[in-house]
């Protein structure tokens, strides 16, 4: 029961303690999440929650000062329903995320501007599931359908036992959003029409991510009105809503891996493709210290040791149809030719074989996939037909605008700003065109390369499908006599004589495994 005006101060201590230990009760679970997961986000939530907690000890050292208002302004109630989205949510991937997007003009009171920005609590299902969470209870949103509620005001993500409708800057979307104050214009349901805004113009794997509403305040059947003119209005808008007492039920369009929420067929970049055929990738424990001289294949090999590549390619590659570009093909075949030893150029022909049984590969060819579980992976090649923002961001990188310039730029482009420096540095005309083909074809684009996507983000250009794994290089030659057992059983590799040759003179090669590794 919710203390009256008359409440004693006694009572006041006694809640305040009570949101301190919560508030404690949260940041313990933070900090343990920021050592065992990778979840993003964790250092906006662990500061807030921080704040909390040091308010909270600032205002329990003079207790016969604690004003109601202290208690009722906390928010302490949103941040553990936050928290307990999360121990309940699958695959989380980050938390306080912000969105930006772009509203149509039809749709907001204020034509002049051009983006707004949601912030959405949970991300989970690996990124196809967004959680808004509400702690505020029924009466506050009573305020909301009396019209209490100051119409220039988002709901406030809070509320504390003592049925103040506090309102709090947390997570609360654009004021400017709010039409005239109506049912249809009531703060939840518009930040639920910027929530599916925002989701549609962030798609995960050229998919909508899908939205729920947490109310832990509210139980259903709580309140009839608040059933009938809040949660059933965004029930009819796609809106999935979870109330208290409902948080602990598996959501049911939750992913059964952390592979299904990626396209039907894979476009595969030259980095999957090196990772594919490296000797490294196919050798059963793989010692470290055979590249004395080479502390990226140390790496590499150590982290083969704990994670072997080729059963996350299975699982990623299972029942899906595999492609590659044609210019990648080609660069594939040209590094393999030059710094590949002959079983990893003969695995690299044999990824575009023209069939399972194609006469010219042998049973000797297959031998060299005995750590691949069937069926063997087989690439198909497309050409090259990179996405119009693809051209557009390799025209504003080749001919970026000068500082303070009139100059018009391309009619297509999503950002008319110099791109990042990663883009300007690493990005080149041959990633254009991988990454650009598999845009164009709504395929996700497997990869080495972990900095591409938040660099891409950066350039304006959002929501590219990306998958990304650990690289394994070529590493033949360098083995030189390392062979496999022909018995799976054992799994034991001999070394057979010294080490083999080193990497040719052909300067031009390692230029080119440089640029694309």
């Amino acid at each position: 029961m919710a203390p009256s005006e008359t409440d004693t101060v006694p009572d006041l201590e006694l809640y305040a303690r009570t949101l301190h230990d919560k508030a404690i009760s949260v940041l313990a679970d933070v900090e343990r999440w920021e050592g065992t997961t990778e979840i993003q986000g964790l250092d906006k939530y662990k500061s807030v929650v921080k704040a909390e907690v040091k308010f909270l000890e600032k205002i329990l050292e003079f207790p016969d000062t604690i004003k109601k208002e202290h208690v009722q302004s906390s928010n302490v109630s949103y941040l553990d329903a936050v928290r307990n989205t999360v121990l309940t949510s699958s695959d989380v991937v980050s938390v306080f995320k912000n969105f930006s997007f772009v509203q149509p003009i039809t749709q907001t009171t204020n034509p002049t501007k051009k983006k707004w920005s949601v912030k959405v609590d949970v991300i989970a299902d690996g990124g196809m599931r967004w959680y808004k969470v509400n702690a505020r209870n029924v009466r506050a949103l009573r305020h909301d359908l009396a019209g209490f509620e100051d119409s220039d005001s988002e709901p406030s993500d809070s509320d504390s036992d003592f049925g103040s409708n506090s309102v709090s800057t947390l997570g609360a979307p654009d004021s400017d959003l709010v039409d005239t104050f109506s049912l249809a214009g009531l703060p939840v349901l518009q930040q639920a029409r910027n929530f599916l805004a925002a989701a549609q113009q962030h798609e995960v794997h050229f998919r909508v991510p899908a939205i729920t509403f947490r109310f832990s305040g509210i139980s259903r059947n709580e309140d009839a009105f608040v059933d009938e003119h809040i949660i059933h209005r965004l029930e009819s808008m796609g809106i999935r809503v979870q109330m208290r007492h409902e948080f602990t039920a598996p959501d049911p369009s939750s992913p059964t891996s952390a592979t299904s929420n990626l396209t039907p067929s894979l476009n595969l970049d030259l980095t999957t493709l090196i990772a594919l055929v490296s000797q490294l990738s196919h050798t059963r424990n793989p010692q470290p210290t055979l590249f004395s001289d080479r502390e990226s294949l140390r790496t590499q090999a150590a982290q083969e040791l704990i994670r072997p590549i080729l059963p996350s390619f299975h699982a990623l590659f299972h029942n899906r149809t595999l492609y590659t570009t044609e210019s990648a093909r080609q660069k594939l075949m040209s590094v393999v030719a030059i710094v590949g030893g002959p079983q990893e150029r003969r695995r690299a022909e044999f990824l575009f074989r023209a069939s399972e049984s194609g006469p010219a590969f042998t049973q000797q060819d297959r031998d060299l996939w005995l750590l691949y579980p069937p069926p063997l992976p087989r690439v198909e090649v497309m050409p090259d037909a990179p996405s119009d923002r693809f051209r557009d961001l390799l025209l504003r990188r080749t001919n970026p605008r000068p500082a303070g310039s009139n100059r018009p730029s391309h009619p297509t482009s999503a950002n008319s700003q110099t791109p990042p420096r990663a883009i300007r540095a690493k990005f080149n005309a041959f990633h254009f065109d991988v990454f650009g083909t598999g845009d164009a074809k709504r395929m996700t684009t497997v990869t080495a390369i972990t900095w591409i996507g938040r660099s891409l983000s950066d350039a304006g250009v959002t929501g590219v499908a990306i998958a990304t794994h650990e690289p394994r290089s070529l590493a033949e030659q360098k083995m030189g006599g390392w062979i496999r057992s022909p018995s799976m059983g054992g799994g034991r590799i001999e070394l057979q004589g010294g080490i083999g040759p080193r990497m040719g003179s052909d300067v031009q090669g390692l230029r080119e495994l440089l640029v694309v590794v």
